[in-house]
């Protein structure tokens, strides 16, 4: 976007030309930095649902369909908890916190990840760096339950956030910035030491 209001006279090749060098340089700097060689896309199968999941379904009935027809990457969405699969709220993309949730299974989960490597599949899970802004108003309870069993506090993300120094983005406004998901997203400060040791150490869990 910012291309756009780039100064100078440049013609549409020339405007094209800029934005693609500045999308290079953007994609090999976040690269670099994240440690990752940079790959070619390659075909790959998508197990997706917006329901509670069924990972021995998936490993029983889906995982061979795609290793017969020759797929070495398979995607499956965030199976962390979120909104819907913990507090029955839209949507799969909000998350509650970097854990795997129960009704997923991690034990579920794992056995579908080793049934995939067994056969030569990598198996990619979506992930993000906000969480949900049901999460930070759950922070702000008065101790009292009131009909909400509220998620542990000990080890959880809203422990991080209590003591990083500086959680979240914000904007101009000071407002905490919400992604593309307004007002579902508070976006997480990886610049924040406290944040981003959670945030690695979670994803290492993962993988």
């Amino acid at each position: 976007m910012e291309v756009l209001w780039i100064p100078g006279e440049l013609d549409q090749v020339g405007r094209a030309n800029l934005y693609n060098h500045v999308r290079e340089l953007v994609h090999e700097e976040l690269h670099r930095q994240a440690g990752l060689m940079r790959e070619r896309i390659t075909t790959y199968g998508i197990i997706e649902e917006w329901t509670e999941p069924d990972f021995d379904h998936y490993r029983e009935k889906g995982l061979p369909k795609l290793l017969e027809a020759g797929v070495k990457n398979v995607f499956i969405p965030s199976q962390c908890q979120n909104d819907m699969n913990t507090w029955g709220l839209s949507n799969m993309c909000c998350n509650v916190d970097f854990k795997i949730s129960e009704t997923v299974g991690e034990d579920k989960l794992k056995k579908f990840c080793q049934a995939a490597k067994a056969g030569g599949v990598k198996i990619e899970m979506w992930g993000n760096t906000v969480i949900s802004t049901t999460t930070e108003r759950f922070m702000h309870r008065d101790g009292r339950k009131k009909g909400i069993e509220f998620l542990p506090f000990k080890g959880s993300i809203q422990e991080v956030i209590a003591k990083a120094e500086s959680p979240f983005i914000r904007n101009a406004s000071n407002a905490i910035e919400a992604d593309h998901y307004t007002p579902r997203f508070c976006a997480l400060n990886l610049r924040d030491k406290d944040i981003r040791e959670y945030w690695l150490k979670q994803w290492k869990y993962f993988h």
